[in-house]
C-alpha cells in the first residue's frame, strides 16, 4: 500500500506491506503532476518488495518509466528510506541506473527518516 502526506517542504510517500515495483511506477505516473515542484521522500522502512528487481535490465526499464515523467523536477530531491541491506542495495542500484537516464533532480538513500528529512531541507 502507498499513501501520501503533504509536508511543508516535501511530499512523503509511505509504503507498507508487500509492494510491487510496478505499483510504485503506476503511482508515480498517476500522481507526479501534483509533486513536480516539490522534493519527495519515499519511506520503504515498513515495506518489502513483492517482486525481484535485481536484474539490471528490468530495473533500468522500470527506472526509465519513472524518470521519464519526472523531468520537470529541476532542483528538487528524492530521498528513499529503507530498513535492510537488500533494500538499500536495490535503491542504490536504482539510483545508479537513474544516473544513466537524463534527470534533473538529486537522489539519496537513507536508513533513518530524520536523516532523509534533514537532507531534503538542506540547500
Amino acid at each position: 500500500m502507498i499513501t501520501t502526506e503533504q509536508h511543508e517542504n516535501y511530499v512523503l510517500n509511505k509504503t507498507t506491506g508487500k509492494v510491487f515495483v510496478m505499483e510504485i511506477v503506476d503511482y508515480v505516473h498517476k500522481n507526479h503532476e501534483k509533486w513536480s515542484d516539490q522534493s519527495s521522500l519515499w519511506d520503504f522502512s515498513e515495506a518489502s518488495l513483492a517482486d525481484d528487481v535485481t536484474s539490471y535490465d528490468l530495473l533500468k526499464a522500470r527506472m526509465h518509466k519513472i524518470t521519464s515523467v519526472l523531468k520537470g523536477r529541476a532542483g528538487q530531491k528524492t530521498a528513499y528510506v529503507v530498513s535492510d541491506d537488500i533494500a538499500y542495495d536495490t535503491a542504490m542500484m536504482a539510483i545508479s541506473v537513474g544516473e544513466t537516464i537524463e534527470k534533473e533532480f538529486d537522489q539519496a538513500v537513507f536508513r533513518d527518516l530524520k536523516e532523509a528529512e534533514a537532507w531534503l531541507q538542506k540547500e
